[in-house]
């Protein structure tokens, strides 16, 4: 889940330095990776066409937006070493199996969207750098939109909240 890189790369320095703007982009890095990576994984195992759909989405959405955001970040001058994505077995994914994919799918989508968003947010609110400030208001609506077709089509197609 998305909230383990929270963990393991903190937003510890202060809102108004440039380093608050190196951090945001190491965790939108990693976490963006995760959530591409878990989309990948539920379209290998799903059968059902609403869950690949929506994991095509993801990985339309989001494979782009790790590079675009070291892109934003060498070209302000930033010091970024592309990070790895953490090591995630996702759980409950990768356990799941046939019908049980999709809740599965929905329950870690919902807690990696409320995380990212508010990594999002935070970028807005304390960010220095006005093209990461930028890229995380389009990658804010797009969460957001994102978001609202987890709840409408995984939901509504399996049943399950």
């Amino acid at each position: 889940m998305l909230m383990a890189v929270a963990g393991a790369i903190a937003l510890a320095t202060g809102p108004a330095s440039q380093s608050y703007d190196q951090t945001f982009v190491r965790s939108a890095y990693a976490g963006t990776l995760m959530m591409v990576r878990g989309a990948k994984l539920v379209r290998l195992k799903s059968s059902d066409r609403h869950v690949r759909a929506y994991a095509d989405t993801v990985v339309a959405d989001y494979g782009g937006a790790s590079s675009d955001l070291l892109r934003i970040a060498r070209d302000t001058g930033m010091d970024i070493t592309a990070p790895s994505a953490p090591d995630d077995d996702f759980g409950e994914l990768a356990r799941a199996s046939g019908a049980a994919i999709g809740p599965a799918y929905y329950r870690r989508t919902k807690a990696d969207f409320h995380w990212i968003i508010g990594l999002l947010r935070g970028e807005i609110a304390h960010g220095r750098v006005g093209a990461l400030r930028d890229f995380a208001g389009r990658q804010l609506a797009l969460a957001h939109r994102d978001a609202r077709l987890a709840r409408g089509r995984l939901t509504s197609t399996l049943g399950k909240t």
